[in-house]
């Protein structure tokens, strides 16, 4: 588990920790990679290409080494932000982001009410054919 202490107080995308994000989140394909470029960080998938902020980078990583375990709202600012004030609306406008990050991916933010939240692998979907 990555704690503030492992994390680099550097931009995400001087990172060299950054370039294993597709990895861990199972993104296989030349085409699916994390590109920097004039210091901003673009995710590029075959669904298409998105910015990603420093803090949706920070989130993505701290979640994508803590897959499947419940993650408090708490945890999450304190490791995004690093005991920056932030206004109460920061936390639910970056969740939003990463789900929309996360689309192209085959995992998931779930929110676990009153605990917090959970990247895990999307449910494979059950396709019944006709007979």
């Amino acid at each position: 588990m990555l704690t503030n202490k492992d994390c680099p107080e550097i931009p995400c995308f001087l990172c060299n920790i950054l370039q294993k994000i597709p990895q861990w989140l199972e993104l296989n394909t030349p085409y699916e990679r994390f590109e920097v470029i004039e210091g901003k960080v673009y995710l590029h998938t075959q669904s298409g290409s998105f910015l990603c902020g420093n803090n949706i980078v920070r989130a993505l990583c701290y979640l994508s080494q803590n897959k499947d375990i419940v993650i408090s709202r708490d945890e999450l600012e304190t490791h995004i932000w690093q005991g920056i004030t932030v206004g109460p609306s920061s936390l639910p406008v970056l969740i939003h982001e990463l789900r929309r990050v996360l689309q192209v991916t085959s995992y998931e933010l779930v929110t676990v009410r009153n605990k917090g939240f959970i990247l895990r692998k999307k449910p494979q979907r059950i396709h019944y054919g006709s007979s």
